[in-house]
């Protein structure tokens, strides 16, 4: 994973994208999702992790 802004909004883009496919593997998807949130600053309210 790169360790700047860009990179990490291309991550975070690739991550929603896998978490939208019907076979993706969820959980594992929320904890990147939380750490590149974290990383960013965005997400901050616990209300997306009861999708």
């Amino acid at each position: 994973m790169i360790l700047n802004t860009p990179g990490l909004i291309a991550e975070l883009h690739k991550l929603v994208k896998d978490f939208n496919t019907s076979n993706s593997n969820k959980s594992e998807i929320k904890i990147h999702l939380n750490l590149i949130s974290q990383a960013l600053g965005i997400l901050q309210d616990d209300s997306y992790k009861n999708i």
